[in-house]
């Protein structure tokens, strides 16, 4: 339940929901959610208020959909990181922010995709 509301954006309900805490399930998914979604203040009270955390997909999906702050949050923040499917997806839907933040920033780097998606959105 609480990921479904995370993952729409539905802070009120997340906030409800948390006050049951011991009774609410909750996974990595809720947080996973809300970066890909570029809910940041979803993922900062997920962040402060739960324990579940969130996975690579997070910063993955979060850069592949261009929210550099959501990105930036979680790369300061959080300790899962990404994977080069960031850089990649960044590259490839044209963010170049977040593709110059992640690769100043983060040590995962891009496959030949990124490149590619690079020289597609400049010509």
């Amino acid at each position: 339940m609480m990921d479904i509301a995370a993952g729409d954006g539905d802070i009120a309900l997340v906030r409800a929901l948390n006050e049951l805490a011991p009774l609410v399930r909750c996974t990595s998914r809720a947080m996973d959610a809300a970066a890909a979604n570029g809910d940041l203040k979803m993922v900062q009270y997920l962040h402060t208020r739960r324990s579940e955390g969130c996975t690579t997909d997070a910063m993955d999906k979060a850069a592949t959909n261009g929210h550099l702050a959501v990105v930036r949050f979680l790369h300061e923040n959080r300790q899962e990181g990404c994977t080069v499917k960031a850089v990649d997806g960044a590259a490839g839907n044209g963010h170049r922010e977040v593709v110059e933040f992640l690769l100043t920033s983060r040590s995962e780097g891009c496959t030949t995709d990124a490149m590619d998606s690079a020289v597609e959105n400049v010509a």
